[in-house]
């Protein structure tokens, strides 16, 4: 009988471990890509950043960039000189300095993630204006360099799109160029081995919305935080340049691989303003929190709108001056005429 009953607990022991085995198997199948990363010792190569960039027709583009972070910073959106082309500067200096995103007036755009590395983020926001502000081009010798400083510490991105679609990558193992055409996008996250590319239908749906999920789907990182979108289009008229962008805000909670990040988002400043970080939605969900416009004159068009409200002034006075002389003569002959009469 004690034999029976050894058989029967063992049996229970087994079907329970069993069961144990399939449930961990399923939760290592969901979560594989998360435990890639765990298994990484070094939790200080976890910083996951990321840059999704989308080109649309003509200059028009979007970016999307999710903070990565242990550690809380107020987070600044302005409007800057930059190395003398006017643009959109967002950073952060608590702790050490830290460029992410910059867009210039005329559809430049930059994405940079990594470690806080100070004078090296410097560095290299130094070389990607050196391309745009300098040569308007893309070099891959300058992303060489942007790959080497990325390298010192194994981690890290930086991704450069001109307004035409072309592109450029440096990581800290590869380096790279590209061209995006309409509706295409690049995910450039710290580690190489996660970038995605794909496409977004253009002529419908929720782009912000869209771009924030992808940037919230990215698989590296493990302390996610803010979603900024930067939504860059053009807005001219007769005699103006018009550059409009607007500006989105959005939480990643981590939900997505069952992390718990709810809490790890920031304050935003963008136009004098403070965005509370208990104000901003979580992702995909997201908060428009403004614009920014750079408006630039048509030289050719103003000189020519000036000389047309000229000639114009001067015809609308000419004719002004014909109806008043000859109202004037149909009265001088009215008068006249009545005075015959009589």
């Amino acid at each position: 009988m004690n034999f029976k009953k050894e058989i029967l607990l063992i049996s229970f022991i087994l079907i329970l471990i069993s069961l144990f085995a399939v449930y961990a198997s399923d939760i290592a199948e969901n979560n594989s890509d998360i435990q890639l990363l765990l298994d990484n010792t070094d939790e200080s190569d976890l910083i996951g950043c990321c840059s999704v960039v989308l080109q649309m027709d003509g200059n028009e583009s979007m970016i999307s960039f999710r903070r990565d972070a242990k550690t809380y910073a107020d987070i600044f959106i302005e409007k800057v000189d930059w190395h003398g082309t006017p643009a959109i500067k967002q950073y952060k200096t608590d702790g050490e300095y830290f460029c992410q995103v910059i867009i210039t007036d005329d559809g430049w755009v930059v994405g940079c993630g990594g470690k806080d590395d100070g004078v090296y983020n410097e560095i290299i926001e130094n070389i990607t204006a050196q391309m745009i502000t300098e040569e308007n081009n893309i070099s891959e010798g300058h992303l060489q360099e942007i790959q080497q400083i990325k390298a010192l510490y194994k981690i890290g991105h930086v991704v450069i799109k001109d307004p035409d679609g072309n592109y450029g990558v440096a990581t800290a193992n590869s380096f790279y160029t590209g061209k995006l055409k309409p509706g295409e996008y690049v995910s450039i996250p710290n580690r190489e081995g996660y970038i995605r590319y794909g496409n977004l239908t253009l002529n419908n749906g929720d782009k912000v919305k869209e771009m924030t999920d992808l940037a919230a789907s990215d698989m590296f990182g493990l302390t996610r935080r803010d979603i900024s979108t930067f939504h860059f289009y053009s807005n001219d008229n007769f005699t103006t340049y018009r550059n409009i962008t607007d500006i989105y805000i959005s939480n990643d909670d981590g939900s997505r691989f069952n992390m718990a990040c709810r809490n790890m988002v920031d304050n935003v400043y963008i136009n004098g303003k403070v965005i509370n970080a208990s104000d901003i939605p979580i992702a995909p969900e997201y908060k428009d929190i403004g614009n920014i416009t750079f408006e630039k004159d048509i030289p050719n068009r103003v000189q020519m709108y000036y000389w047309c409200t000229m000639i114009f002034g001067i015809l609308a006075i000419f004719v002004a001056v014909l109806l008043a002389t000859k109202i004037s003569l149909t009265i001088v002959r009215f008068i006249k005429n009545n005075r015959h009469r009589r």
